[in-house]
């Protein structure tokens, strides 16, 4: 099954995500048919595959066109803490503009198309056009917000209201680029990535997520998640959308 959810992810037309993304940031003109270009001769990488690994120089920025992938941070003992998921359109790695090494690890959940800039190539976009920094530095805002909402999930949201909010997200951000269907979409990850993303174990999300089937909430079949009740699912996870700033770019002038 993790064969047939990869082809169809990677069906996906290019560059799309990003496109909008961008868009939303508030590039037009020929800002954003620069920013658009870093999309034109995409990587391929197989799921599994590492974009960057905690410690390497940071060198290089990735855009995820298509697939998903996650931010990890691994321990000793061979536990995961996924600190982000990265879906297209996201950029893995924007810190790699501004510090030395990667304190994390880029993962690709399923196979991927990136692109890949450098990072004096992308610098140099942005000291030559002020909508291109604001773009990026809008970019690292949302990913704050939606970094502060996972905390929050984590720290004092049940399994249930996390799980419920981080469907409720992940459907929102996968309409905003195009991904979503009206109640649903594809969603590629494993019960593991999911509690490495919760920090839970795959036993607890088996159990959350056949909670949420018996209350007809959700239903999740081959990796295609159907919500079945939009609003009941926000009221179980006490989700607000503000965070993801679905609106774009709050212009300057």
């Amino acid at each position: 099954m993790r064969t047939t959810t990869a082809l169809r992810l990677i069906d996906a037309q290019p560059k799309k995500a990003w496109t909008v993304r961008l868009t939303a940031a508030g590039l037009d003109g020929a800002d954003l048919a620069t920013m658009d270009m870093l999309g034109e001769q995409p990587r391929h990488v197989a799921a599994r595959q590492s974009l960057v690994r905690e410690g390497d120089p940071a060198e290089t920025v990735y855009v995820l066109l298509d697939g998903w992938a996650a931010r990890v941070k691994s321990f000793a003992d061979g536990r995961r803490q996924s600190t982000a998921l990265l879906l297209p359109g996201d950029v893995c790695n924007l810190d790699a503009l501004y510090v030395g090494c990667h304190d994390y690890t880029v993962l690709a959940l399923t196979a991927c198309r990136v692109a890949a800039v450098s990072r004096q190539q992308l610098g140099s976009l942005a000291a030559s056009s002020p909508n291109v920094a604001v773009a990026l530095g809008w970019f690292a805002c949302v990913e704050n917000a939606i970094a502060t909402e996972w905390l929050a999930c984590i720290g004092r949201r049940s399994a249930r209201q996390h799980l419920a909010h981080l469907l409720c997200e992940l459907q929102l951000r996968m309409d905003a680029v195009g991904l979503a269907e009206a109640d649903g979409f594809l969603l590629p990850l494993t019960q593991e990535e999911m509690a490495d993303a919760m920090g839970l174990t795959a036993v607890h999300v088996n159990r959350t997520v056949q909670s949420l089937r018996g209350e007809g909430l959700i239903k999740l079949d081959a990796h295609h998640l159907r919500i079945l009740d939009w609003p009941g699912l926000q009221r179980v996870a006490g989700f607000h959308p503000g965070y993801l700033h679905l609106d774009g770019i709050r212009p300057l002038a």
